[in-house]
Parts: C-alpha cells; sequence; structure tokens
C-alpha cells in the first residue's frame, strides 16, 4: 500500500471514529502474500469498549469498500492499543499525566537507558518523571526512544499464614 492510500485511510478512519466520539490512535498497515493487515486502534476516556470497536469496524467496512482505496485481500481489525503502547503523540502523554510511565532513551555517552516514574508533566522539549524518593527526572525528548505506560502491581505483604496443626 503506498502512502496517500493509507493518509486516506486515515482521513476515513478519522471521520468514523470522531463521529462515534473515539479518539483515532494510530493505523497500521502490514502487507502479506494472500491477506493483508489492516488494523485501526481507537480510544476513549474510560476505555474503548467492544461495540465501540464493532460500530468503527462496521462503519470502516462499508467506505472501504465503496472507496476501493485497497486493491488486495485485507482483513480489517479494530481495537484499543493496550495499555503497554508506545506513545506516539501528545496526546498519549497528556492521557498519562499522574500514572506511571517507562521511558527509554540514549544518555549523553550514547548507551541505552531506561527510567520509570509517574509523568508529572511533559513539554516539545523534554519529559518530567518523579521516581524513587519523589527524585524529579527530566529527559530530553529528542533522546527518546520510547516511552509507555507501565502497569504497577499492588506489593504482597509478607505471608501470614500459620501452619494449621
Amino acid at each position: 500500500m503506498v502512502e496517500p492510500q493509507l493518509e486516506e485511510i486515515r482521513l476515513m478512519a478519522q471521520r468514523v471514529v470522531e463521529g462515534e466520539n473515539l479518539e483515532l490512535v494510530d493505523i497500521e498497515f502490514k502487507p502479506a502474500k494472500s491477506r493483508s493487515l489492516l488494523r485501526i486502534f481507537i480510544e476513549k476516556t474510560g476505555g474503548v469498549t467492544l461495540e465501540d470497536c464493532e460500530n468503527v469496524s462496521r462503519q470502516m467496512s462499508a467506505l472501504l469498500d465503496v472507496e476501493d482505496v485497497v486493491k488486495s485481500a485485507y482483513v480489517l481489525e479494530v481495537s484499543s492499543p493496550g495499555l503497554d503502547r508506545p506513545f506516539k503523540t501528545d496526546r498519549d502523554y497528556e492521557r498519562s499525566i499522574g500514572k506511571f510511565v517507562r521511558v527509554f532513551f540514549m544518555d549523553e555517552e550514547g548507551s541505552s537507558r531506561q527510567i520509570a516514574g509517574t509523568l508529572q508533566e511533559f513539554t516539545p522539549d523534554s519529559v518530567v518523571l518523579k521516581g524513587d524518593r519523589d527524585r524529579e527526572h527530566r529527559i530530553s525528548r529528542e533522546t527518546i526512544r520510547k516511552v509507555h505506560q507501565d502497569i504497577v502491581l499492588p506489593a504482597h505483604p509478607a505471608s501470614g499464614r500459620r501452619k494449621h496443626k
């Protein structure tokens, strides 16, 4: 699939998704010999439902059939991108303020590093995390390779079980 077609699909998806009061996160096209895969990732506050995915899928299928944008056989998949997906837009950062994130970046020596903490703020130039012992970390966005929300599991207290006699 060539870029103008992908952009045409993105514009079609944007109209459909916004009409459903959802947010278009990303579009992915994976060509294959027999059937290509077209994925549309959607998001909304409070989480995406199966009904949201079905509505977008039904409308996009109809539009793609009428417009005949994808010339080969394909499978359409509409889903939520998931918590651990990489951030791609400022909206991803915005949505994650106050949440625990993991940042993969290159340090001054060119070594790959990672740090996790609560996202405090972001600017066009940097990302600020609050880490262990409330230490603040400011990371230049041009050094960032990947950022995603991280899942924090609650600590399990030491087992208080007693052996029964």
